[in-house]
């Protein structure tokens, strides 16, 4: 109303009420349009539902199209029950089942039938197909996301090899902050990708911001990371008041973190402008201290000292939860490079460089773009939620386990609530997922994920335990830890030790092999020595000599 516009949604709203308060337009329009047909009726919501009945009332000539197998935007207001009650709703209309599938082999069919039949809130149907049964589907049972990211480009490597373009390949996952760990290896990986529906994970607004901040505690005169932020959050720095500034910096030849805590350089700028750039510096002065820290350390007094509430809550979009997530897996991410690094993972042999400086080289390593090819062919990164209408020859998708694949959110709203419409609708949109590909399938989840700035052990998806385990290849849950280790075919060769193992160690002596996670240049034993303790080696330097056979 204050700007005199009107959006879809309001667009929508007004035609309903024109209907609603004057019958007689209502009438003019159902009798103009003899035939009223629409498609994907499962997304529609209640408006455009109400909308449907005015045109339709005058001669009910109306024909939907629609599968409630693939309702998944109720979030976004789609309500499941137009479809579902529309034989009560419209009389007794014909029903015309479209049960041949042209795109999914047999396998992926019934697979995806058999986790969708257990749906109440559904109309049966059998879909079938005559492109024959194809190959089982493929279940990877990982060790934590990072190693989950490795798998997955390892077998888009082997499936590349093998003659599959790569823009015949598709990763789905079901949460944004899942693609900081898959574009990490892909890129190490050196296998193109596009993220569709989205930014890549470390040209996420947020992400940049805050990397910004952590680039400055290393170089207070990266005057490209002060521009970044010195409005984040606002500050009330406008441009001209920053112009002043960089011109009194750059006539003294001073760097701008310096002219920021002058009296003679704030001297020159007026009003708020002048109070926030005081700010701001007070703020660089008290995170300087914090560069020989470990990068977690240094994240987390940034996020306190800009008042994470306050700068997510400027971003005036509807990804506040989105970007919680984001900050929060590079907030993990950090405290992993921090284990990686630290203790006697480093002892062990392992040299890369410790703490923020490491933390950020080793990000400037992945997102260098030098030397990774540039293709037309790319693999494709994409929520779930933006697969829907899609096809790929080759699906992935990652996180298959619980509080993911269904989300919590989900399955929160599903207590108590006979209909579990909360988990339906996550088991729909684990449908429309399997349904994407035509020839083969891979489903991957952890034992261990970070989330949220705590690992923690998963289990995976009740709807794994739906798929008839005939059809899927791979999927023994408790392999042998050694399997484990070697199927990521690592370029240098590891210990083959086993839980149980005795083992003799250069620095520490000898101990016994307690836990195995991990694969490939990850993988890693927690060992309880007899003198020095229990300690966690990455299996790649720790150089252990078995000394005595486990009999497990």
């Amino acid at each position: 109303t204050k700007n005199n516009a009107l959006d879809f949604d309001d667009l929508l709203l007004k035609v309903l009420e024109i209907f609603e308060r004057h019958p007689g337009i209502s009438d003019q329009y159902s009798s103009r349009f003899r035939h009223v047909m629409v498609d994907e009726y499962q997304d529609t919501n209640r408006v455009q539902y109400l909308i449907t009945r005015h045109f339709a009332k005058w001669h009910g000539n109306l024909a939907v199209c629609g599968d409630p197998d693939q309702s998944i935007y109720a979030w976004r207001g789609a309500d499941i029950r137009n479809i579902l009650d529309f034989e009560t709703d419209f009389g007794a209309p014909v029903v015309v089942k479209l049960e041949q599938n042209y795109r999914s082999t047999g396998v992926i069919l019934q697979a995806a039938q058999a986790v969708i039949r257990n749906n109440r809130g559904r109309k049966a149907k059998e879909i079938w197909t005559a492109a024959g049964e194809g190959h089982k589907l493929t279940l990877r049972v990982c060790a934590d996301e990072n190693d989950e990211a490795r798998e997955i480009a390892r077998q888009i490597h082997e499936l590349r090899t093998h003659g599959q373009r790569l823009d015949g390949i598709a990763v789905f996952y079901r949460v944004n902050f899942m693609q900081r760990a898959l574009e990490t290896a892909l890129r190490l990986a050196r296998i193109p990708y596009q993220v569709i529906g989205g930014l890549e994970f470390y040209e996420r607004r947020e992400i940049r911001d805050l990397i910004a901040y952590l680039k400055l505690i290393v170089n207070p005169s990266d005057a490209v990371a002060f521009r970044r932020v010195v409005n984040v959050p606002q500050r009330g720095v406008g441009d001209k008041s920053l112009e002043t500034l960089v011109q009194w910096a750059a006539d003294r030849r001073v760097p701008l973190h310096q002219a920021v805590l002058s009296q003679e350089a704030l001297a020159q700028i007026r009003g708020r402008a002048r109070a926030g750039l005081a700010e701001f510096g007070e703020l660089l002065a008290r995170l300087d201290p914090l560069r020989e820290q470990d990068a977690a350390l240094a994240l987390d007094q940034v996020l306190e000292a800009i008042d994470v509430g306050k700068w997510f809550a400027e971003m005036d979009d509807q990804s506040g939860v989105d970007r919680e997530a984001n900050v929060e897996e590079l907030r993990a991410h950090a405290a992993g490079y921090d284990r990686l690094v630290s203790g006697e993972a480093n002892a062990a042999g392992e040299v890369r460089l410790r703490g923020l400086r490491g933390f950020l080289q080793e990000i400037a390593l992945v997102n260098d773009t030098d030397g990774l090819e540039e293709s037309t062919e790319k693999v494709t990164l994409m929520t779930l939620h933006s697969a829907k209408g899609l096809e790929f020859p080759v699906v992935f998708i990652a996180g298959v386990e619980e509080e993911l694949l269904p989300h919590s959110r989900a399955v929160a709203e599903s207590l108590g609530d006979d209909s579990e419409s909360g988990v339906e609708e996550e088991r729909r949109l684990f449908y429309v997922g399997l349904t994407r590909a035509r020839e083969r399938v891979v489903l991957t989840h952890t034992r261990e994920r970070t989330h949220f700035g705590q690992m923690s052990f998963r289990t995976p998806s009740r709807f794994l335990e739906e798929i008839p385990p005939e059809l899927i290849e791979g999927s023994e849950p408790d392999r042998d830890e050694t399997e484990m280790l070697g199927a990521f075919d690592p370029p240098l060769q590891v210990a083959e030790v086993r839980v149980g193992d005795h083992v003799d160690h250069a620095h520490f002596g000898r101990g016994t092999v307690e836990r195995l996670v991990g694969m490939g240049i990850n993988a890693r034993a927690t060992v309880r020595f007899s003198a020095a303790g229990t300690r966690e080696l990455l299996l790649q330097y720790a150089n252990l000599k078995v000394i005595g056979r486990s009999s497990r």
